[in-house]
């Protein structure tokens, strides 16, 4: 563990020697916290950085997508020829993005509140109706209350 340790150690031996056992433990306690506060910083770092680097998942479905794993990618490309219904995204977290562009040549329709999917993971579109993503288009949803929610920009 001393090596994942960012904060030089204090001479915990001559502390104890010249202030006593509890001035040790207390100034042993600090320096713990300390590191471990360093490192979760560096860990929120490394994610900031990660989700600014977005992963991008490309898909060229032939068939209904019911409950469609984006495999924790922000950006999903679609580049097939065959026309297909979106019904739902699986494992949405609350406040999650996903960024959905269609550059094949077949329809990608949103399907809006579809028993195909989960209720967890099915999509509210704007206007209650089915929403099609024609080739070079796309849309963007949100995950907000168990809902895949279609973000519009006025």
């Amino acid at each position: 563990m001393s090596e994942q340790l960012t904060i030089e150690s204090p001479e915990f031996d001559r502390i104890k020697k010249e202030a006593g056992n509890a001035t040790r433990d207390a100034i042993q306690l600090l320096w713990f916290v300390a590191n471990n506060e360093s490192a979760e910083r560096r860990r929120g770092v490394r994610a900031a950085a990660e989700e600014e680097i977005p992963k991008t998942t490309s898909a060229a479905p032939t068939v209904d997508q019911h409950n469609f794993d984006t495999q924790g990618s922000p950006v999903i490309v679609f580049t097939g020829t065959t026309s297909v219904n979106l019904t739902g995204i699986r494992n949405g977290i609350q406040g999650q993005a996903r960024a959905l562009h269609n550059l094949g040549t077949g329809t990608i329709t949103l399907k809006h509140e579809h028993v195909g999917s989960d209720p967890e993971n099915r999509l509210d579109t704007n206007l209650d109706a089915d929403v099609p993503i024609p080739t070079g288009k796309c849309s963007r949803l949100r995950y907000l209350n168990s809902r895949w929610r279609q973000e519009v920009y006025a």
